[in-house]
């Protein structure tokens, strides 16, 4: 299962892997999940129609996906799954990146080593999280 993935994928990324993970956002087609539809059920997510997301300039623009959390959807530790709403994508000034880049998750903190949104990151141990 997927949350069985999670714990097996759990080693701290390099410094440098880090780092390359702050300055960007990121996009997964085989793991990011979409808002689709408004029905208020699980149906409503799925894959992302990557036509949607808005064309950012080449060089003077990054985009960012602002994910945010489902309430539907949770992992067996209780933190909820995140999904990508196509109106909450944006792109940024490039020069945002050497500042820290976007956020991948709002709210919450992405754990690259688990490929995952972390909703409250003060209660969470993530491996390579600078701050543990």
């Amino acid at each position: 299962s997927d949350s069985n993935n999670l714990i097996r994928r759990r080693e701290p990324l390099s410094d440098a892997e880090y780092r390359r993970l702050q300055k960007i956002d990121f996009y997964d087609k085989n793991t990011d999940v979409c808002k689709n539809g408004d029905t208020g059920t699980a149906q409503d997510f799925g894959p992302c129609d990557e036509s949607k997301f808005p064309d950012c300039k080449d060089g003077q623009e990054l985009i960012c996906y602002n994910r945010t959390n489902r309430r539907d959807k949770f992992y067996p530790d209780k933190h909820p799954y995140f999904y990508i709403d196509y109106k909450r994508v944006l792109c940024y000034p490039a020069d945002w990146a050497g500042y820290g880049g976007c956020s991948s998750c709002t709210p919450g903190r992405y754990c690259a080593s688990e490929g995952r949104c972390i909703l409250d990151e003060r209660k969470y141990d993530c491996p390579d999280w600078p701050s543990r």
